[in-house]
């Protein structure tokens, strides 16, 4: 599949939050408004093609050729806390609302399971290093749709009637639940044709 189809493939087929069900706690709490889905989804966009990068040079050339692949969840689980701990000295320096926004989001990248889980998921799939840059920015993008199309069924809840026992949380994921059904149309066999 190429690198196109493959970012089509974790935007639609096999989106974290709808398919893997990983990161649905950070879309239930940042699919509030639109700005706070943009942001959260912005950062958490380029902590996932970052770290889907570092796991995969770890994991290729350090971990596989060595034959450490035991120890590889906890090399994972060490390289992303370095990458949040990096962003987050580096954003200090930078200043102004870039920093802001980074020293909003990134403590929660260190123990992120979306971040996690797109690092296992990579690193079964024995991908090269555009493919996985690839599934970096559509796993990313699938996030942000995610979030700004949560957002916006949560706003316009807001405006109409919903029975007491399924106001906020309930109806959020049920939403989720229909949109992950949506999604499932997209699936592997038709992007591949496509792409």
């Amino acid at each position: 599949m190429s690198n196109v189809g493959l970012v089509f493939q974790f935007l639609l087929v096999n989106n974290l939050v709808l398919f893997y069900f990983v990161g649905i706690c950070p879309a239930l709490e940042y699919s509030r408004d639109l700005r706070s889905a943009l942001s959260f989804s912005a950062v958490l966009l380029f902590v996932l093609v970052l770290t889907a990068m570092l796991v995969w040079f770890m994991d290729s050339f350090v971990l596989q050729p060595l034959g450490l692949t035991m120890i590889r969840t906890f090399v994972l689980l060490l390289s992303i806390a370095g990458v949040a701990q990096g962003l987050a000295l580096g954003s200090d320096r930078i200043g102004g609302a870039f920093a802001a926004i980074m020293d909003e989001y990134l403590p929660l990248f260190a123990a992120n399971c979306a971040v996690f889980g797109l690092s296992l998921i990579l690193v079964e799939m024995n991908l090269g290093i555009g493919e996985v840059i690839a599934a970096g920015v559509g796993a990313g993008l699938g996030v942000m749709l995610v979030l700004v199309l949560l957002s916006a069924i949560r706003d316009h809840m807001e405006s109409e009637w919903v029975h007491p026992a399924f106001r906020g949380t309930p109806i959020v994921i049920i939403s989720a639940g229909l949109m992950a059904m949506a999604f499932h149309a997209f699936d592997s066999f038709f992007l591949s044709g496509l792409f």
